[in-house]
């Protein structure tokens, strides 16, 4: 019970914490979408309430599979989660306008688009909106122990973010007036086309640019010869002896830029890297820059190479990368 407690604590403490961004991100979703109408004012607040019970229903579901999945759910379908969040609360907000526009005209309603009247449907489509604060929740999710602890606290981070979507329902009321209600239409064809382009741009850069990508892919502990230059002179020869120790190919330390081979890696820290920013990006070389603190332990500099080993890279042989691991 006093676990449980903790987890809805926590997630209603991040839900406040970052609720700011759920009504950046959301709130002219909602806001678009109440003004189209010409409502009472009660309406415009249950119809928030819809939207919200419509978050909290898939806030639960996403919980729950995330405390029951943990890890097994890889960046790869995050990213299926956003773009299909990102067409479908667009096409139901360009649905909404085409059915308001004609309920305002006195003409016949069809019958199939009659769900864009349903405050609580647009709520369950972004309650998978993979917003920043909804990620945050989405991870910490991953280390609870199953599905009911990842529920209770997705519930109490709804809960939280909720307090931040309240004003919606008053800017709503907004919709009462003719000339807002066309500007709602408008804003909410903007925003629609924003999250439509949203969606490609990701398809395209986290999805399929990467098949097209003539790059060659590397890893950094391959045969290629290394270089390790650190500004802490003192931690150079035990950082290489790691780095050898894992790495196939040479590890130099020499601050000697002439010997460096023609295709190489640099492993430096953050402090040598910016006294001189603009010496490290050369052809041929791929540059690593390690953030001066994981060289201040050994775990935390077994973190840094076991994270290298891990991941594959793609060199730019012609101009040259660098890479800062943060």
């Amino acid at each position: 019970m006093i676990e449980y407690f903790q987890y809805f604590t926590e997630g209603f403490v991040l839900g406040i914490t970052t609720g700011h961004i759920c009504l950046a991100t959301c709130g002219p979703i909602y806001s678009s979408f109440l003004m189209q109408k010409h409502h009472t004012a009660f309406r415009y607040f249950t119809a928030t309430l819809e939207i919200s019970l419509g978050r909290f229903i898939t806030y639960l579901l996403v919980g729950a599979l995330a405390g029951l999945l943990g890890q097994q759910i890889s960046d790869t379908y995050r990213i299926y989660f956003t773009v299909t969040a990102y067409i479908l609360f667009s096409v139901y907000l360009l649905v909404s306008v085409f059915r308001s526009k004609k309920c305002d005209s006195g003409c016949t309603l069809p019958k199939w688009n009659k769900f864009a009247e349903w405050p609580i449907v647009l709520g369950i489509i972004t309650g998978i909106n993979v917003c920043p604060s909804f990620l945050l929740a989405f991870s910490r999710s991953f280390v609870l122990s199953g599905p009911v602890s990842g529920m209770m606290f997705f519930a109490a981070f709804f809960v939280g973010t909720s307090i931040f979507l309240i004003p919606v329902s008053f800017i709503g009321m907004l919709g009462k007036k003719k000339l807002f209600r066309s500007i709602a239409r408008v804003a909410a064809v903007v925003v629609s086309t924003w999250f439509i382009f949203s969606a490609l741009k990701i398809v395209w850069v986290e999805m399929l640019s990467p098949h097209f990508d003539k790059r060659p892919v590397i890893n950094l502990l391959d045969e290629t010869p290394a270089f390790l230059i650190l500004s802490d002179t003192s931690k150079t020869e035990p950082t290489a002896a790691k780095l050898a120790a894992q790495k196939k190919g040479e590890v130099f330390t020499s601050n000697n830029y002439a010997n460096y081979r023609e295709n190489h890696y640099l492993f430096t820290d953050s402090v040598t890297y910016f006294k001189d920013t603009s010496s490290f990006r050369k052809p041929g070389r791929f540059t690593i820059i390690i953030n001066s603190r994981y060289l201040g332990s050994t775990d935390s500099l077994d973190k840094v190479i076991l994270f290298l080993n891990r991941y594959h890279f793609r060199f730019n042989y012609e101009k040259g990368d660098v890479f800062f691991l943060r």
